[in-house]
């Protein structure tokens, strides 16, 4: 049963690490192993990868502030 409830976030705050991240910075570059998990609270991400050296454009999404979703 799902619950129409919003869920406490505050309760998981010590569990994550606020960080901002400049504008174009990439997340993970091709062949690196992500450590991280980033929740978009704010801004764009772009998704894409590399196909014998053509960029391919998977998902562009934009978060704004205090946004329930970010996908």
């Amino acid at each position: 049963m799902l619950s129409s409830e919003q869920p406490d976030w505050g309760k998981f705050e010590h569990l994550f690490q606020r960080e901002e991240i400049p504008a174009r910075t990439v997340l993970l570059r091709e062949g690196d192993v992500s450590r991280k998990a980033y929740y978009i609270e704010k801004g764009c991400l772009r998704l894409w990868f590399n196909n014998k050296g053509k960029d391919v454009h998977r998902g562009f999404w934009l978060v704004k502030a205090n946004s329930q979703r970010s996908f």
